[in-house]
């Protein structure tokens, strides 16, 4: 969706607000360029994946999302937090941009088990990072690491020259995505509110503004 630059002013699109955030941009120029711009640390745990075994895999089909979503309610359960993509969401993905060859399912695996999928989106010359999930039962260190990087260089063969991470917004992800180098770049995104939300999330401004 394209927004003018001053969307973030605008009024709510029906139930979604636009705000500022921020994304991590990453070129992909090469294989040599795209291993040089990792960090150490997550080099280091792309090597204790791949030393326990880790292999990477391209996923054919859906078949997995009832497991892949049951790991999405894991991860926000144990952080007390709501889900905040609906199972239909993923559905959505599944039935309408599947088919167009736009998305890349794909996992890492360790003696057939999965560890790690991810779904990227692949449209252009962009690749997209849309939404992951890990069997946080595994102990097997860097699976998503080395889901990343092989899909990063994977994408680049295919003709992909940058890839947008997409969403930094979270201190703990963000850290994880600037381990693969590129740079953090302003970006404007929707989000789902209802209009309590909305206007509750309007009184904590006007008192963070009182507040100064």
């Amino acid at each position: 969706m394209a927004l003018p630059p001053n969307a973030s002013d605008s009024a709510p699109i029906s139930e979604f607000s636009v705000f500022e955030g921020t994304t991590r941009l990453v070129q992909l120029d090469s294989e040599e360029q795209i291993w040089a711009g990792l960090n150490r640390r997550c080099r280091r745990y792309i090597k204790k994946a791949e030393g326990a075994g880790a292999e990477v895999m391209d996923l054919g089909d859906f078949e997995i999302l009832p497991k892949y979503f049951g790991w999405v309610q894991t991860t926000y359960t144990r952080a007390g937090e709501a889900v905040p993509a609906p199972l239909d969401f993923y559905r959505a993905l599944r039935d309408l941009v599947w088919p167009k060859g736009w998305l890349l399912l794909r996992g890492t695996f360790v003696d057939d088990r999965p560890g790690t999928v991810e779904i990227f989106g692949l449209f252009n010359d962009w690749l997209y990072a849309v939404d992951s999930a890990m069997d946080r039962e595994m102990e097997v260190e860097g699976m998503g690491n080395l889901l990343t990087w092989d899909t990063m260089r994977q994408a680049c063969r295919r003709g992909a020259k940058n890839f947008d991470m997409l969403g930094t917004s979270i201190p703990r992800i963000a850290e994880y995505k600037q381990s693969f180098g590129g740079e953090t770049r302003l970006a404007l995104q929707l989000e789902l509110s209802t209009g309590a939300f909305r206007m509750a999330k309007g009184l904590i401004g006007l008192y963070e503004r009182r507040r100064l």
